[in-house]
């Protein structure tokens, strides 16, 4: 499996990235620092899956993976981010977002 990961916190993207290496036949293709460069990435990647967080510079997280979605609709996205309010939960299941991961997260969450 192709991995993109988007967050702008430097030690999210570190630790995702040290937790998915941990898992065979998975390969993070990409990092993102924004919901800008998430979107320009997708398309240059082509990852099978998103993790994306929601409150990030320059686009939203949940703005990022509508534009991904838009153009690549069979893109698994996973939200990762500490927003849980119902708002968020309700733009993120408009958008298509398949799975919701709260920060702080164990590494058995984001490999399951």
């Amino acid at each position: 499996m192709r991995i993109l990961i988007a967050d702008d916190a430097p030690e999210t993207r570190r630790s995702m990235q040290l937790i998915l290496s941990l898992a065979p036949d998975v390969e993070v293709v990409a990092a993102a620092r924004n919901g800008r460069e998430a979107v320009e990435m997708a398309g240059t990647h082509q990852p099978d899956i998103a993790l994306v967080d929601v409150n990030m510079p320059e686009m939203s997280g949940l703005e990022a993976i509508r534009r991904m979605r838009a153009r690549r609709p069979e893109l698994v996205c996973i939200i990762v981010s500490a927003e849980k309010d119902a708002i968020t939960l309700k733009q993120a299941v408009e958008v298509g977002v398949a799975a919701y991961l709260i920060k702080p997260f164990t590494a058995e969450q984001v490999l399951s």
